[in-house]
């Protein structure tokens, strides 16, 4: 029998129910202090994780946009190039007013490479004296690089005489690295050693140029065409004698394809020149429009799909004067009226379609050999009476792309 109270043991029982009733308490309250630790931990390591996320999305579009610009899709306007004006009417000249159904189309287009219409040289004035020019004085610009710059030039007469005359051959070729590819008309020579020998002095100052040219004919006339060989691809198997059946061409006339390399070949803007030069005669609009049909006929045979023909040359007379010219559908001209020699012609020009070539954006110029120089007249003269005319297009194709783009043929 126990010696103590109901009501102390009572007491003693209500003790040790309590003590057993608080233990699973304080294990409850340490699991919940974990469980909010653990809470914590994740919160914290899902906040990591989203701060690493945005980093590699900025990352990985940093990287692509890098990768854009590096293509070319990305690039400063030329317009905004800090160069004096040239004095001309920049736009191309139609004949007769024509107008084509897609001319809005067309004109639109065009807006897409140029922001500020309006002839800009790159020539600024006085730019030589008797010192020798450094190659890189005229270096293309990150944006020279997206247009390809197409000229032509009537020597006559350039043979061996000019090249040996340092004072001419020197600036023959100086002038000839101003332009990514030039038609060259005048060339008198029994054979091509006169071309080597230009490609030579321009080496020596520093250019990377080469030609192609047709067969030398009975009378000793070569057309030509130079090109710039760090910017320009030209298709070997294109390059080609055109011949008049009819036998009214009385100088050579040479075809060949290119495209510029400064972006992707499946962008590229491909084209055809025509190396041409006319007597100024009423049947050279028609001997204009068979060669051009005869070209395009040609084309069409081979399977290829070539819509940007241009026509480079000296045509004798201001193209929109020749008879018969017409006759040829969206013709237009980098100028109407634009002395190109010495006495005021206007024949050197280029002749294109203004639909199918909407790379043309709009920019032209004749170049005064006394003033590119800083020489007289006389000493011009010396150069060539005839002076070259270029134009600006577009490096992207605005068209379908020409059948050699997407790789070089040997």
């Amino acid at each position: 029998m126990s010696d103590q109270s109901p009501e102390i043991e009572e007491a003693r029982e209500i003790i040790k129910v309590r003590r057993i009733s608080a233990k699973p308490n304080a294990a409850n309250e340490k699991k919940n202090e974990e469980a909010e630790a653990a809470k914590a931990r994740q919160l914290e390591l899902e906040k990591r994780l989203r701060r690493l996320q945005y980093f590699l999305a900025v990352a990985i579009l940093s990287f692509f946009l890098l990768g854009l610009r590096a293509l070319g899709c990305f690039s400063p306007r030329r317009s905004e190039i800090a160069t004096p004006p040239v004095p001309s009417v920049a736009t191309p000249a139609p004949f007769q007013d024509q107008v084509s159904p897609n001319a809005a189309e067309s004109t639109d287009f065009r807006r897409l490479f140029t922001e500020a219409p309006g002839a800009i040289s790159p020539f600024p004035p006085a730019a030589f004296a008797d010192a020798p020019r450094s190659p890189s004085a005229f270096a293309p610009t990150l944006d020279d690089l997206r247009v390809v710059r197409i000229a032509t030039w009537n020597l006559e007469p350039f043979d061996f005489s000019k090249v040996n005359d340092a004072s001419v051959g020197e600036k023959i070729a100086r002038l000839l690295q101003e332009f990514d590819v030039v038609a060259v008309q005048g060339i008198r020579s029994k054979n091509r050693a006169v071309l080597e020998a230009l490609v030579y002095l321009i080496a020596r100052q520093g250019g990377e140029y080469d030609y192609v040219a047709s067969t030398p004919t009975a009378a000793n006339s070569i057309a030509a065409f130079f090109y710039n060989a760090q910017t320009i691809v030209v298709d070997g198997e294109s390059v080609s004698d055109v011949f008049d059946a009819q036998g009214r061409l009385t100088t050579p006339v040479l075809a060949a394809n290119f495209r510029p390399n400064a972006v992707a070949p499946e962008s590229s803007f491909t084209f055809q020149i025509i190396n041409v030069r006319f007597s100024g005669t009423e049947t050279d609009g028609e001997t204009l429009v068979d060669l051009l049909a005869t070209l395009k006929k040609r084309a069409g045979g081979f399977g290829l799909s070539e819509d940007d023909i241009l026509v480079a040359g000296d045509f004798g007379v201001s193209i929109q004067k020749i008879k018969g010219v017409e006759k040829i559908a969206n013709a237009a001209t980098l100028h109407q009226d634009q002395a190109t020699d010495d006495s005021g012609g206007s024949g050197a020009n280029l002749l294109f379609d203004s639909v199918a070539t909407v790379e043309y954006v709009e920019r032209f110029g004749v170049v005064d050999l006394a003033e590119y120089f800083d020489i007289s007249d006389a000493e011009a003269r010396k150069i060539a009476r005839g002076r070259p005319v270029w134009g600006d297009f577009s490096v992207y194709e605005g068209g379908d792309p020409h059948f050699f783009a997407p790789s070089e043929k040997k």
